[in-house]
């Protein structure tokens, strides 16, 4: 909702078709969500022709595309790392249990295994806890990001494009 809100496509082309869109509400626009910056961008380079219209659009979805990713790397190291400290936690506790059995000798007590078995499986879910929202966050920002933006921004293109149309696309007042 924040990055592409739905209705705002709407309202951009209804106050075009108005001619109630100027200065101060172009600026408003670029300043609303990153979708919004994209419209901006085709908006306020459409008077040059469609081509220079569509690249600026394709510019600026580029560049919110980036921004909206900067941080699923970051989120994908995360995922990869935490199963393997999990599994690091998970080796520490059954050296920790086979140690106790040692100590213990071999007279059989069970609960000596509970607790080394436990203590290792609590580091493998905590790490498997951590790696899949991680992991999941990055598989759907990588997809989700540049289809919700440039899926938008294909839809906007034309309906940007036909005010070209209809002459040059300035602000009112601008």
């Amino acid at each position: 909702k924040k990055i592409a809100p739905r209705h705002q496509l709407g309202d951009v082309w209804a106050m075009l078709q108005n001619n109630s869109f100027d200065a101060e509400k172009l600026k408003s626009l670029r300043k609303s969500s990153p979708l919004g910056r994209i419209l901006a961008a085709g908006l306020s380079n459409s008077r040059h022709g469609r081509d220079v219209m569509k690249d600026s659009i394709e510019e600026a979805a580029n560049s919110v595309i980036n921004e909206l990713e900067r941080y699923l790397p970051v989120l994908g190291t995360i995922g990869s790392l935490a199963p393997q400290l999990g599994l690091l936690g998970t080796v520490f506790g059954m050296i920790k249990m086979f140690t106790e059995i040692m100590l213990a000798g071999s007279n059989g007590n069970t609960s000596i295994l509970a607790g080394g078995i436990a203590e290792a499986l609590i580091c493998t879910a905590s790490g498997l806890m951590v790696a899949i929202p991680a992991i999941a966050v990055v598989l759907a920002g990588s997809a989700g990001c540049g289809t919700v933006i440039g899926g938008r921004a294909v839809v906007a293109e034309p309906q940007i494009g036909q005010a070209v149309q209809w002459g040059p696309c300035r602000p009112a007042g601008g």
